[in-house]
């Protein structure tokens, strides 16, 4: 049986999918807030060397500012070719205050598809979304 459980705190949503002994964390939060995400976690009976794989939905400070803090803590992040470009550009939305660390890219890092493709098949484009806005202003 697969469980969803909601680990967000402040201003974030975050999510651990747990089947069984596996769990995957979908998005973090801010940077420097890893006490309050652990917290959250125990409250919630997880402890963090049971998560395996981390997904960021996006690349904004208050969805994946912990991502590198957790690679460190032996997460695997899972990231589709269309986000890497967002990885790097992810820094210019930090101040010093934030105490953000640059995600790496050379370890701990599973590159992804966006779709399963038959054998094949042409490749499909990615889809654009002109006017996204974020719903929390940095």
């Amino acid at each position: 049986m697969v469980h969803i459980i909601n680990v967000g705190y402040d201003s974030t949503n975050s999510y651990v999918i747990a089947a069984g002994a596996t769990h995957l964390l979908i998005d973090v939060g801010w940077p420097g807030t890893l006490p309050k995400l652990r917290s959250t976690l125990s409250r919630n009976g997880i402890a963090l060397p049971s998560i395996g794989h981390l997904l960021i939905t996006h690349y904004h400070p208050d969805h994946a500012g912990l991502a590198q803090e957790l690679k460190q803590q032996g997460l695997r992040l899972i990231v589709l070719e269309p986000q890497l470009p967002a990885i790097p550009a992810l820094g210019r939305y930090m101040k010093p205050a934030h105490r953000f660390q640059p995600i790496t890219v050379h370890d701990r890092l599973v590159i992804g598809h966006r779709y399963p493709r038959e054998p094949g098949a042409a490749p499909q484009p990615w889809p654009r979304r002109r006017n996204h806005r974020h719903a929390r202003a940095l």
